[in-house]
């Protein structure tokens, strides 16, 4: 189990801004039955971490020594896309099952992509429930599978960790390919020729020399 380091917290509020600038990110610990923690984390170790761990592998946040097993359940953004401002952990009971949005993790190539069908990938995660130790990282959907147009891969399809009970639907779609468009082409409208007269132009001529007469 991966561990961040963490220190306890007295910067709140606007003063938190001061720990950003430091490099360091403040952060939460809650759940689990216990009072909230309130943290800071060193901001470069943390964005490893979370490249690797993402939301549903549990990690120990090691505080002045005391450890909480917990998620990163949430992080938030500076205004400018370019770093994390705040960290929520949930601390989790090791004994206790959860709920939790998998992502799935495309593997493959269809065969019925190769000969000209198009992939659409109808899933990016699935909802599931096991401990928190046996929650997956990911879920493999082998493309492969896909022999033929028209065909799919469902829920139901998917190779589930034994300890780990799927909560989606199991007719829900997660991957299939269909058939490439085909784009039809608009006749182009004819242009009379310099001089000529288009037949409605004539059409309407007539009409208005008829009236004329009576």
């Amino acid at each position: 189990m991966t561990t961040i380091i963490a220190q306890k917290r007295t910067a709140f509020g606007k003063k938190s801004a001061s720990l950003v600038a430091q490099g360091l990110i403040p952060a939460e610990i809650y759940g689990g039955g216990v009072e909230n923690v309130h943290v800071q984390i060193p901001a470069r170790e943390f964005m490893k971490i979370f490249a690797q761990a993402g939301h549903n592998e549990i990690v120990t946040v090691d505080v002045e020594g005391k450890k909480y097993p917990a998620l990163i359940h949430d992080t938030q953004g500076d205004r400018f896309g370019q770093g994390v401002v705040h960290v929520d952990f949930y601390q989790v009971r090791m004994d206790q099952k959860l709920k939790a949005e998998v992502p799935l993790h495309f593997v493959g190539e269809s065969p019925a992509v190769k000969v000209g069908g198009v992939l659409v990938k109808a899933a990016e995660e699935i909802e599931v429930e096991a401990l928190p130790q046996n929650l997956p990282r990911a879920i493999d959907v082998d493309l492969s599978r896909i022999a033929q147009v028209h065909e799919s891969i469902h829920v139901r399809d998917l190779v589930i960790p034994k300890d780990v009970r799927v909560l989606s639907d199991l007719d829900m779609v997660v991957a299939t390919v269909t058939e490439q468009a085909v784009e039809v082409e608009e006749a182009p409208t004819a242009v009379p020729a310099e001089g000529e007269t288009p037949a409605v132009a004539t059409a309407q001529e007539q009409t208005a020399q008829e009236t004329d007469k009576k």
